[in-house]
């Protein structure tokens, strides 16, 4: 059988938040899931968290910022001297941590030229080459006044910086115009009350608008990027049932198999070992919940950035597509229990 991560780490995550911090599993927890899903599911359940707990997690980079004996990890040391960072090399530097993994990861883009008729940047903030860089909104130099601390107000060492009363207008004002500074979802591709789709939307990740009447997959979205950079430019503080994530993770050919059954015969009933091997040796693998081009989980495999209506309903590019409710905000069919039974038998 296989195990159902996802299923059990949004179950306990849900309903017993103590195991992220390490704390051990107790009777009373395998009390309340026994009273909810029985007792051999209980067992299973014990057993899996149990299991994930003692598994190595990713290892988190360092913070060298207001630590004193920390300065070699972003500068090169000449005889004891710190010497300065060029402002070609920060980008590099600051990337090697702050890549959602080891540290937070920042969500606006950059490397960016800045349109001069969108953006008012003030005199002061950097650009490197013409372009956005880390520097052009952070101050690394906060980071490293000892009479300071990462508990400061200015903790993300933002440039010409003000809280509280003194706070005159949102921190990024300071370059967005705020006739031009809207919130933009791109995943709201119609317009309102009409099967006409915002062209525009679709080129927010989009080299080209698609075929709309497409009822195959291509495996050729023509992005602007690669996806896991595009989603995060945006969603930056997603969030994972398991430890380790699962974008990223690189799909058995038992697993394929596996989502392809599924497809075939819904989620209602268990799946037979011996099914799942069949469908393997014929080489079937899923058309809707597809992996990335190296065969990982992506973005993509689970959720569909588009709106129900873009694609033809009995198309696989409109499976699990997003509802809009009250024409302001976007629903997806990706979340409960039930959903992960797509990959996973419980």
């Amino acid at each position: 059988m296989l195990l159902p991560t996802p299923f059990w780490h949004t179950h306990c995550f849900a309903s017993d938040r103590g195991l992220m911090n390490n704390r051990p599993i107790g009777v009373d927890l395998l009390r309340r899931l026994t009273l909810g899903i029985g007792v051999t599911a209980a067992a299973a359940l014990l057993l899996c968290l149990t299991t994930f707990a003692a598994a190595p997690r990713r290892e988190k980079a360092p913070n060298p910022h207001w630590q004193p004996d920390a300065c070699a990890t972003c500068h090169t040391l000449d005889k004891g001297k710190k010497l300065p960072i060029t402002p070609e090399n920060a980008d590099e530097l600051c990337l090697k941590c702050h890549d959602g993994r080891k540290a937070a990861m920042e969500f606006h883009p950059v490397g960016r030229p800045l349109d001069p008729e969108k953006y008012a940047r003030p005199a002061n903030w950097p650009l490197v080459d013409n372009r956005l860089a880390c520097l052009t909104c952070h101050n690394m130099k906060v980071g490293c006044d000892q009479n300071l601390s990462a508990s400061s107000a200015n903790r993300m060492m933002l440039r010409d910086y003000r809280s509280g009363p003194n706070a005159s207008q949102p921190f990024c004002q300071n370059c967005h115009k705020a006739a031009t500074y809207q919130k933009l979802n791109p995943h709201v591709m119609l317009l309102p009350d009409s099967d006409q789709i915002v062209e525009d939307k679709c080129l927010f990740c989009h080299e080209k608008v698609l075929d709309r009447k497409a009822m195959a997959r291509t495996s050729k979205p023509s992005l602007k990027t690669d996806q896991l950079s595009l989603c995060r430019d945006c969603h930056q503080q997603h969030k994972d049932a398991m430890i380790h994530s699962h974008v990223g993770l690189k799909l058995s050919e038992n697993m394929l198999a596996y989502m392809h059954v599924r497809e075939v015969t819904g989620l209602k009933s268990n799946i037979g070992e011996q099914t799942v091997a069949q469908a393997k040796v014929a080489g079937h693998k899923p058309i809707r919940m597809v992996p990335g081009p190296a065969g990982e989980i992506a973005c993509t495999t689970c959720h569909n950035p588009h709106e129900q209506g873009v694609f033809p309903k009995d198309s696989p590019l409109a499976f699990r597509a997003m509802r809009l409710v009250d024409n302001t905000r976007l629903v997806s069919p990706v979340h409960g229990q039930t959903w992960c039974r797509h990959c996973h038998d419980f």
